[in-house]
């Protein structure tokens, strides 16, 4: 089986689905995350104090992509384990629409935006096989790189029923929002989507979760990886998917 996930930022899959793409790789299943967004200035926690201003973007994204390969080394790539990486290097939301930071929650898409184009041809050529599974994320929270991501690929999901496709509950937002809430989100893509928890759920995932986000920490604190963690704890050590018929249990 091949899983492809679609991760806005290089952060997104991990925060999200840690637990579930630990579990569909030890299976022995293929695991390919399209990263989009990967060109950003945006690292609230580190250590920026000897970075000259124009040098920031590429200090950022350097430093980012360093954060995704130890995350990928905590879960076991390169080491029998089947994790592989599809990277668009597109920039992110306040480089591409000339936005500020605290301005991409709720700022309307473009559908004129080069990267929708880029992220569907990405999907396509990642899923030509149709027994292959794609994950979206849910956006929940609205930001306007993950709402890109799902609208830019929603379409091809409705024009090719029987495909085994899952979307992801974002955190940390996830974990800010209701029940009511997420389920309003999932049942606003307009498919019929059932509830699938995955991940091993054994006594160590939550402190796994933890750890797993925390290799991203120019992007987070503590505070936030036990949010997330404490997420996961409430589905028992699993991640929640918002799956067709056909995704797999």
């Amino acid at each position: 089986m091949k899983m492809v996930v679609v991760s806005p930022h290089l952060d997104d899959a991990a925060f999200s689905l840690s637990l579930a793409i630990e579990s569909w790789l030890e299976r022995g299943w293929v695991v390919e995350v399209i990263n989009c967004f990967m060109r950003s200035e945006h690292a609230p926690f580190a250590d920026m104090v000897a970075v000259h201003e124009n040098d920031r973007r590429t200090y950022v994204s350097g430093l980012r992509a360093k954060e995704d390969e130890s995350w990928r080394k905590r879960l076991g790539a390169g080491r029998g384990r089947d994790l592989r990486a599809v990277n668009l290097n597109l920039k992110d939301a306040p480089m591409r629409l000339r936005c500020l930071t605290e301005e991409v929650f709720g700022l309307a898409t473009n559908p004129e935006d080069k990267s929708w184009g880029k992220i569907l041809r990405a999907v396509e050529e990642a899923c030509a096989d149709a027994r292959t599974a794609l994950v979206l994320p849910l956006a929940l929270g609205g930001h306007v790189d993950h709402r890109t991501v799902v609208e830019a690929v929603s379409p091809w999901v409705k024009a090719n029923p029987g495909r085994p496709v899952g979307f992801y509950e974002d955190l940390p937002y996830a974990a800010r929002l209701s029940e009511e809430e997420i389920g309003a989100v999932a049942a606003g893509l307009g498919l019929e989507l059932r509830q699938v928890m995955v991940g091993a759920g054994d006594e160590g995932a939550v402190e796994r979760k933890r750890k797993m986000v925390l290799s991203y920490d120019s992007q987070i604190e503590d505070e936030t990886a036990a949010e997330m963690a404490g997420f996961a704890e409430k589905y028992g050590g699993r991640e929640r998917v918002w799956g067709t018929v056909e995704f797999p249990e």
